[in-house]
């Protein structure tokens, strides 16, 4: 987010509620969804250390898309135009 624009550490309800972090968070958290899977060294898990399962499944509002690891959300932005427009060099 833009420096200074969101609140740092703001629950994810409020970050939907805040009207300098809605207009990112609609988009960038449900990407972060699909990769929730990864700890924070990149293992794979299924559940928080709480139990609480992690969430399978991430989306890509713009693209129309879901990808449920690193590997399937790479073949969606391979395989839209849109996003190679984003990020080709």
């Amino acid at each position: 987010h833009p420096r200074g624009s969101c609140r740092h550490r703001v629950g994810i309800a409020d970050r939907h509620q805040q009207p300098n972090c809605v207009n990112c968070h609609q988009t960038i958290d449900p990407i972060g969804k699909g990769f929730e899977r990864y700890d924070a060294i990149g293992a794979l898990r299924d559940a928080y250390a709480g139990g609480k399962p992690v969430p399978q499944e991430g989306a890509f509002p713009e693209l129309d898309a879901r990808f449920s690891d690193a590997v399937s959300f790479a073949e969606v932005m391979a395989s839209d135009a849109r996003a190679s427009e984003c990020v080709a060099v």
